[in-house]
């Protein structure tokens, strides 16, 4: 069996904005679902499924199912995703709270 090596970030463009909506009082990003935000980002830099899995040690069922919001963003889940987009994990989280919150 190989072994599988981090993903090198350095080459990955790295993204100076962030869409999302303003923070309200609770630290949290109501109304924006975790997957949307993924899709957007797989969009923007040309990744696929089987990308995302690879750098994030995942299925690609499992990155499939965050896309469309039928899982759920655990801090597991949230810190393969900060290694691979280079986006904090508690940003992960604020936006799955935010859709809790929000009733998404």
């Amino acid at each position: 069996m190989a072994t599988v090596r981090p993903a090198d970030l350095s080459r990955c463009p790295r993204q100076n904005y962030w869409p999302l909506q303003p923070r309200n009082p609770d630290g949290l990003y109501p109304g924006y679902h975790p997957g949307e935000f993924l899709a957007e980002e797989m969009e923007a830099r040309g990744w696929t499924d089987c990308t995302v899995a690879v750098r994030c040690g995942l299925t690609e069922l499992v990155v499939r199912h965050i896309r469309l919001g039928n899982i759920f963003i655990t801090r597991d889940i949230a810190v393969a995703l900060w290694i691979a987009f280079d986006i904090k994990a508690y940003m992960w989280l604020a936006m799955e709270a935010g859709r809790w919150k929000a009733g998404i």
